[in-house]
């Protein structure tokens, strides 16, 4: 991010710490929803429950990004009581800007920076949204989980590393499966040395061995 454009942010803000499990876009909590937020550290996630009670995830935000912004720029009439329910929830201790909505709304009118990364914002949110309705559609649970490793690894010391939050319980929400099937494949990956378990998290061994198997796993037992 622009050191000029993270000034705009933080002078129009106030930096927080939020606990894990927040819901960001409460409609009935002024506190909380009256606001759009700039995620500095931490992990948070687009989720609905099912009728089942089961949470899915759809989407997982990564830092400086902006979130919970929808409920202010789309129309009422899109938003009513029929419409499915979609929260913005803190998965982990996150620090991030809180933005009163009438500050969000003046610089989106008024500053042209501003209004340039909530349109990239809004880009990044809908092609990362594509590419998982795709491979839901389209690939297998393994191909799936290694896009996923891909997707939320950080590097560390010049490895990708997966971050602990990721369990094979929340790996399995955004996967649509069940952990034992995301346990199962994970357990086969270590076995051919794909990736290694380490304090820190999953570290990804073979990049381009993982990567040829999103190509070609039609020989991928598990």
């Amino acid at each position: 991010m622009k050191e000029s454009l993270l000034k705009i942010i933080t002078d129009s803000g106030t930096r927080i710490t939020m606990p894990k499990d927040i819901v960001l876009n409460k409609k009935y909590d002024k506190y909380i929803s009256n606001y759009v937020y700039l995620l500095e550290e931490g992990i948070c996630a687009l989720n609905s429950i099912t009728k089942q009670g089961e949470e899915k995830v759809y989407l997982y935000f990564r830092p400086y990004r902006l979130i919970g912004f929808n409920q202010f720029v789309v129309s009422a009439e899109r938003l009513n009581a029929s419409a499915p329910e979609f929260s913005v929830v803190t998965k982990t201790t996150c620090t991030l800007y809180q933005i009163p909505y009438c500050t969000f709304q003046e610089l989106v009118l008024s500053n042209r920076e501003f209004n340039a990364f909530l349109m990239e914002t809004l880009a990044d949110n809908y092609n990362d949204a594509l590419i998982h309705f795709h491979l839901m559609q389209e690939e297998s649970v393994v191909v799936r989980l290694c896009h996923l490793l891909f997707e939320v690894s950080q590097l560390r010391g010049g490895i990708r590393v997966v971050p602990r939050f990721f369990t094979y319980a929340e790996m399995a929400k955004y996967l649509g499966c069940h952990s034992v099937t995301v346990s199962r494949i994970m357990a086969k990956l270590k076995q051919q040395g794909f990736v290694t378990k380490t304090p820190s998290g999953i570290a990804i061994e073979q990049e381009d061995a993982l990567q040829e198997l999103i190509n070609s796993e039609s020989r991928f037992q598990y």
